[in-house]
């Protein structure tokens, strides 16, 4: 009876190293169950006992910060904040 070579460590029980550019390998299991592309933006969010990587959200609010500026003049964003304020209180 052939013996059958035992898995390594990392591909069995998801343990990565770090390359000397700070790069991980994402198992190929692990990136079509979330549905990880090459473009996907990954976030690292701080535990107190390590951290968690998700995916980022699509349209994430940090990149509308500035469009705005494409559309009105920051007096015009000013007077329109006035406006909500008052609408608003």
């Amino acid at each position: 009876m052939p013996k059958s070579r035992p898995e390594p460590a990392e591909s069995s029980s998801g343990l990565r190293r770090i390359t000397s550019k700070g790069q991980i390998t994402i198992p190929s299991t692990v990136r079509r169950r979330y549905n990880i592309t090459t473009h996907t933006k990954l976030q690292f969010i701080p535990q107190s006992s390590g951290f968690i990587v998700v995916p980022a959200a699509e349209g994430a609010f940090k990149e509308l910060a500035g469009s705005a500026s494409k559309h009105w003049t920051v007096r015009e964003m000013l007077n329109r904040l006035d406006q909500l304020r008052k609408e608003n209180v």
